[in-house]
């Protein structure tokens, strides 16, 4: 694959694993067996190109496909894709969206909790400097802006408006308007939580 980017690589590589699908499928094979072969021709893969987020993101669909959300095997996989690729807005656009359709009895405190608040919390982490392993990409931002107004219109449609206030307002203020003469983000928490404990009306709060 001389010449091609590692985008153009991992499509190909995409591509002839998915073609797994009907070589085995000439031989009667099927099912579980074709998706274990292509999770084994993955390996390779992503042994050639460690650092395609493509592939890791292809891992977790074959996961997915191979055991649901079972013994937590999903999760594992896109905690790898994470801890690798935690500032990628495309994965994290991929594991929003992938959550938000998997609930059949959704529930979007639970997502909301879990899931937009490891977002918010990575990303955030970057953009203030906590995270230092990755570089901020262009966009980030926006992303996040995108990401709590998505989270906030889930909230006032179940009636949490009073408490979507409140996050909205944390959120910004805590990653994206924040003092740049604030020392470090650790004191941001300290002096954050020193706030939300004291006995005071907030923004967001009934009668505030």
């Amino acid at each position: 694959m001389t010449g091609k980017s590692p985008e153009e690589q991992a499509k190909i590589f995409i591509t002839m694993i998915e073609l797994e699908d009907e070589i085995m499928g000439a031989k009667g094979v099927f099912g579980a067996d074709v998706v274990d072969k292509k999770l084994e021709m993955l390996k390779t893969a992503m042994k050639d190109l460690p650092g395609s987020c493509d592939l890791y993101l292809y891992k977790v669909d074959l996961i997915f496909k191979r055991y649901g959300m079972m013994e937590n095997h999903v999760t594992k996989a896109w905690g790898e894709a994470i801890s690798k690729f935690p500032n990628n807005l495309n994965l994290w656009r991929k594991y929003l969206t992938f959550y938000r359709s998997l609930e059949v009895n959704f529930d979007c405190v639970i997502y909301e909790e879990k899931h937009i608040n490891l977002c918010v919390t990575k990303l955030g982490g970057i953009i203030s400097g906590q995270l230092i392993s990755h570089p901020k990409l262009p966009g980030t931002e926006d992303f996040i802006v995108d990401v709590i107004i998505s989270s906030a219109t889930m909230a006032i449609e179940s009636g949490r408006i009073h408490k979507m206030i409140t996050l909205i307002q944390l959120y910004i203020e805590f990653y994206l308007m924040r003092p740049k003469t604030t020392a470090k983000f650790d004191n941001l928490v300290n002096r954050f939580e020193e706030y939300w404990n004291m006995n005071v009306l907030k923004p967001g709060f009934e009668k505030s």
